[in-house]
């Protein structure tokens, strides 16, 4: 904390405070004594304290420095510097760009900007330039008056944009027509994400960049840790696989913390089921079977309107979230699944959400829960599934009909009123059965490995 008295120590004022995320200078947890030497610029950062609003005429100003020890490490300060600057007669800055969302579904996006006379002088025009990634830049001269300290937010016209992601820039410069004399705050830029519209399967193995794969997007609120790729780990397909996308929940501080990833969007048609698989690599830092605590979560959300509303389609945390298939397993390391039975393959059936024909985003949802471990996906497929036009007749297919082993018993719905399977040889001779209880499976195998060649007939009761 740094508080400032304007009345030479009578009165002071918080003027800073910063804990936890805020306040750290380095991603990694430290579980050691912190150092920063000089030679270690990337543990530093430079913080500035606007002290103008606690100045009185005619007094000493103070600023003192306040450290409250809560179990943490070192705190470091250098290079303290109080200085005092003068206006300039004319200067323009960016304050915020609006209207631009981290993603949109939609084919333009309509920003304004505002911007600030930080001058001591009038400003009665000024010019505005704003370009997309490398696109050619359009400028136009605004001739509002600003006196100053006022602001102004000014809506800049529709930009046409095609899926993928981009950087807008926007910049506000020449008040009056003259150089501004501190352009490093003449500009402001923000990432965004317009989802594109594919055609089922959606595959993604992640494997064709270490950035996210163009179409997706992170949305990460606390602008800290978020969905990452990462070739430490992964479910390898073929010999060239080396890459997944993960949360690095194992020493993220704070509860709470909500990362969403978004696919692009996914379009069905004429599908009779649509189906999300997934491979999964998890463990929990503390008993994954603990009740007391609450532990990291896995959700995938299912979206139609780009966001604006999800349902719920999958959720697991603890025992049913871990891969390493013990419920008395804590890992108090970090977990990096670098073999294959750490991994499982999940599914969802998204027939119910989804139906025949439709577009639709999955959103993959961490929720940090303090005390964590990483969470890896790979092989990301979402599909629809076209049934063969018999079985949609029938209710069922035996296929295939001539084999050499084995065959399968599809049905189209859950078999629920099934009893039981007999299968004959050509002379009425019963050589496999079995019964059921309103439990069948839609897909039952039956095996005539070793059986003499011939024709069989399949009961079913």
């Amino acid at each position: 904390e740094v508080y400032v008295s304007g009345d030479g120590g009578r009165n002071y004022t918080l003027a800073y405070k910063k804990t936890g995320n805020q306040l750290k200078t380095i991603t990694a947890a430290q579980t050691t004594s912190f150092t920063a030497t000089p030679a270690q610029a990337d543990r530093w950062r430079l913080e500035t304290v606007n002290l103008s609003p606690y100045m009185v005429a005619g007094q000493k100003m103070y600023i003192k420095f306040r450290n409250t020890n809560a179990f943490g490490n070192n705190i470091l300060i250098d290079d303290i510097n109080v200085s005092a600057t003068v206006k300039p007669q004319i200067e323009l800055s960016v304050e915020s760009l609006s209207n631009v969302l981290d993603f949109t579904c939609g084919n333009s996006i309509t920003p304004s900007v505002t911007v600030k006379n930080l001058g001591l002088g009038t400003i009665t025009n000024f010019r505005i330039t704003y370009f997309v990634d490398n696109a050619a830049p359009v400028s136009t001269t605004n001739n509002s008056t600003l006196t100053s300290g006022q602001s102004l937010t000014v809506a800049l016209p529709a930009i046409a944009l095609t899926p993928g992601t981009h950087v807008l820039t926007v910049v506000a410069n020449l008040p009056n027509g003259a150089a501004d004399p501190n352009a490093l705050n003449d500009t402001i830029r923000k990432s965004f994400v317009v989802f594109p519209t594919v055609n089922a399967p959606l595959v993604q193995n992640f494997e064709a960049s270490s950035n996210l794969p163009n179409g997706w997007a992170a949305i990460n609120p606390d602008a800290s840790r978020t969905w990452t790729v990462t070739t430490q780990a992964s479910r390898p397909r073929d010999a060239s696989d080396k890459a997944s996308i993960y949360m690095h929940n194992f020493g993220y501080a704070g509860s709470n913390k909500i990362d969403d990833l978004f696919t692009p969007k996914i379009n069905v048609t004429d599908a009779d089921s649509v189906w999300a698989k997934f491979d999964i690599a998890a463990a929990t830092f503390n008993y994954p079977g603990a009740t007391a605590l609450n532990e990291d979560t896995l959700e995938v959300l299912l979206t139609k309107d780009c966001g604006a509303t999800f349902q719920s389609v999958y959720k697991k945390f603890g025992t049913d979230l871990q891969t390493l298939r013990s419920p008395n397993v804590p890992v108090d390391v970090e977990f990096i699944p670098t073999f294959n039975s750490a991994w499982r393959t999940d599914s969802i059936y998204l027939t119910p959400y989804v139906g025949s024909n439709g577009t639709f985003q999955l959103v993959f949802r961490n929720k940090h829960n303090s005390l964590g471990n990483n969470i890896y996906l790979d092989n990301i497929n979402v599909f629809g599934e076209t049934l063969p036009t018999v079985l949609k007749q029938n209710g069922y297919l035996i296929s295939p009909v001539a084999t050499t082993s084995n065959f399968s018993i599809w049905h189209y719905n859950q078999p629920t009123n099934l009893r039981g399977i007999n299968v004959y040889n050509s002379v009425g001779q019963l050589i496999w059965s079995k019964q059921y209880g309103g439990n069948a499976d839609r897909m039952i195998w039956i095996d005539l490995a070793g059986k003499p060649a011939g024709v069989y007939f399949v009961n079913l009761r």
